[in-house]
C-alpha cells in the first residue's frame, strides 16, 4: 500500500511539472494581478490613443458628448485610472502640459509632486525612436500617477492614476499598452 501512496505522489508531482500555463500573481486577498497583455481588450483612451485593460475592471472608458472624459477601475476599487478635463461647457482631452520642458530635449522632470506625493519613479512609453508619453508614479501604499502623453509636440496631462502598491505592476503593464491609433 505504501509503494502505492509513493507512485501517486510522484505521479502528481510529474503532471504538475509538466504544467507550463503561466498563472497571474495574486494579491493578499487572492484577487489576481494581470500583467501579461496579450489577450486584454483594447479600448479608445482618448481620439488619439488606445489603451488595453485585463478581465476585472468596469466602467465606460472614453465617454462624452462635448468632449471626452474617461474612467476604468478595478472591480475591487485597486486601481482607478481616469480623466476629466472639463470647464462649464465643454470636457478637453488633455490638460496641462508637462512643467520643466520637453522630453526630447533632456529637461524632463526627474520628480514632481502630484495628488499630495513625491512621484519619484516614471515609465517613458516610445513607439520606435518616439516618445509618445512619460508616467510619473509614486510608491506609497496608497500610490498616485499622472500619464503625460504627446499632443501635437507638447506633452499634456491625459491620465490619472490611484493604486494599491499591491496591482503597482498591473496598473504600469496597462499603462504600457497605450498606442497612437492608426
Amino acid at each position: 500500500m505504501r509503494y502505492v501512496i509513493i507512485l501517486a505522489v510522484l505521479l502528481l508531482g510529474a503532471c504538475a511539472s509538466k504544467n507550463n500555463t503561466i498563472q497571474p500573481a495574486v494579491t493578499n486577498t487572492g484577487d489576481p494581478i494581470y500583467t501579461d497583455p496579450t489577450s486584454w481588450t483594447s479600448i479608445q483612451l482618448n481620439t488619439a490613443y488606445t489603451i488595453k485593460f485585463p478581465a476585472g475592471y468596469e466602467g465606460p472608458g472614453a465617454v462624452g458628448f462635448e468632449g471626452l472624459s474617461f474612467g476604468k477601475n478595478r472591480v475591487d476599487k485597486r486601481a482607478m485610472l481616469s480623466y476629466s478635463f472639463c470647464g462649464p461647457l465643454l470636457c478637453n482631452e488633455y490638460g496641462n502640459p508637462l512643467f520643466g520642458g520637453d522630453p526630447l530635449g533632456g529637461k524632463t522632470p526627474v520628480t514632481m509632486a502630484y495628488g499630495g506625493q513625491t512621484l519619484t519613479k516614471s515609465v517613458v512609453l516610445t513607439q520606435g525612436n518616439t516618445i509618445n508619453g512619460i508616467f510619473y508614479y509614486s510608491e506609497a501604499p496608497k500610490a498616485v500617477g499622472v500619464l503625460y502623453l504627446l499632443d501635437r509636440g507638447v506633452f499634456k496631462e491625459s491620465l490619472n492614476a490611484q493604486f494599491d502598491s499591491e496591482v503597482q505592476a498591473e496598473v504600469i503593464t496597462i499603462i504600457k499598452t497605450i498606442q497612437p491609433k492608426v
